[in-house]
């Protein structure tokens, strides 16, 4: 892959698809859909207004060069080789707001990002620990343990049942995914109908795509989902036992990865105005919210050795072994980092989580 020259002018570069080459032989080839993508603009360097350094002023800004001038990448024919996060359009000219996907980490049993996720592969001349070159600080990666002795290591260190999650394991820590809509309107039941329910972007049921490599297969909710806050302030959580769901014939988002669909249900945390507690503290969407599900993944048996088994060669391969955790420097493990990608099927927004698939590789006698 390689980026274009754009500079001083807009360029449209297409090229057909493996597809469109063989209707092309074929004689039949006719443009009837195209895709748009953005993945290379960093939109967080759009600036609106700045402060004049000579003057102290607030002065407006030209953010269109900023956007405008970025490198875009060169046409390719793979699916999922420039545009992995499509520009969508909707058939209503109404709409004001869409929802956004959102993993939510405040409720009880709902999976959190480990607080410090440092690896360790040593130490120097000066006997002293280093951190790998791109992991220094916090990661934000959610911990999978491989098996039950990884699970009481990890468990013990960060002294959280929600920093980790199982294995197949159809009840306890989860990913619990929240669609709603980012903004300062009420969450009210009034808004939600409005914005959500009568606009048709109501997630009623999620993609889900992980690396076929090391997973085969997704647990989601298989019974009716209870997400609601009383107005006495009292939180219902029931996604009941999560159920494997197998592949899907869905197209690949990214190489190597399979498709899942999950159930959604009704995610009903809504502001009761003074009489209850603040929904914001309980929810991971400010505004109305839409839909929510609950995620659990299964591993290939390979990966599920325990430290006393021979290591798979994937952990060598795709991962690293033989590492250190922040605050163990008694037990060794490997990892492999890798990436979830959850998708709502009728709000298209899309949600990307990093996952640390980890095993106790060597452990110290007594810990």
């Amino acid at each position: 892959m390689s980026f274009l020259d754009n500079a001083g002018s807009i360029i449209l570069d297409a090229i057909l698809t493996d597809i469109g080459r063989k209707r092309m032989a074929q004689g039949k080839f006719k443009v009837s859909k195209f895709a748009l993508g953005d993945d290379e603009i960093d939109y967080k360097l759009w600036l609106d207004i700045t402060t004049d350094a000579s003057t102290g002023t607030i002065v407006p800004y030209n953010t269109q060069n900023r956007i405008l001038s970025q490198s875009v990448f060169e046409a390719l024919a793979q699916n999922n080789a420039v545009i992995n996060y499509g520009l969508v359009s909707y058939n209503r000219p109404d709409l004001m707001y869409v929802p956004v996907l959102r993993a939510n980490n405040k409720l009880s049993g709902a999976a959190r990002p480990a607080k410090d996720t440092q690896l360790y592969d040593g130490v120097d001349n000066n006997n002293m620990s280093y951190p790998l070159a791109d992991m220094s600080g916090s990661s934000g990666h959610y911990y999978f343990s491989v098996n039950d002795e990884t699970t009481k290591k990890l468990k013990s260190l960060y002294k959280e049942e929600e920093s980790v999650l199982e294995n197949n394991r159809a009840d306890g820590t989860k990913i619990i995914i929240e669609s709603g809509i980012v903004s300062d309107i009420a969450s009210t039941s009034e808004y939600r109908d409005s914005y959500i329910l009568q606009t048709g972007l109501f997630d009623n049921n999620f993609n889900v795509y992980c690396d076929g490599r090391f997973f085969n297969g997704v647990l989601s909710p298989v019974q009716k989902i209870t997400f609601e806050n009383k107005i006495t302030g009292k939180m219902i959580t029931n996604f009941g036992l999560l159920s494997k769901q197998p592949p899907t014939s869905l197209a690949q988002i990214v190489d190597k990865f399979e498709g899942y669909i999950a159930k959604g249900g009704s995610n009903l945390i809504v502001n009761h105005g003074s009489n209850g507690t603040d929904d914001k503290e309980i929810s991971a969407c400010p505004g109305p919210r839409g839909s929510v599900t609950a995620l659990n993944f299964s591993l290939k048996n390979e990966l599920l050795g325990d430290s006393a088994a021979t290591r798979d060669q994937k952990y060598s391969i795709f991962g690293n072994t033989d590492q250190y955790l922040d605050g163990d420097d008694k037990n060794k493990y490997d990892y492999i980092d890798t990436s979830i990608y959850i998708e709502g099927l009728a709000s298209n927004s899309r949600l990307q989580l990093p996952l640390r698939i980890i095993r106790c590789a060597s452990a110290s006698a007594g810990t």
